[in-house]
């Protein structure tokens, strides 16, 4: 049982983690290329980066 457990545990990070991943390559994805807005590229993939599961969710 322990081990099913373990796999099963393992399972739901894996896919937590790709959930996280895929949100944050879409956000990043949908950054304009050209921007006239004063934050630069870097705060904006700062602000990705510090985005959690639960803000990530609210995105879509």
């Amino acid at each position: 049982m322990a081990i099913e457990r373990n796999v099963e545990q393992r399972r739901r990070a894996f896919r937590n983690t790709a959930t996280v991943l895929r949100k944050r390559i879409e956000l990043f994805a949908a950054l304009p290329r050209a921007s006239s807005s004063r934050m630069s590229p870097q705060t904006k993939l700062d602000g990705i980066g510090k985005t959690n599961k639960a803000q990530l969710a609210e995105i879509h």
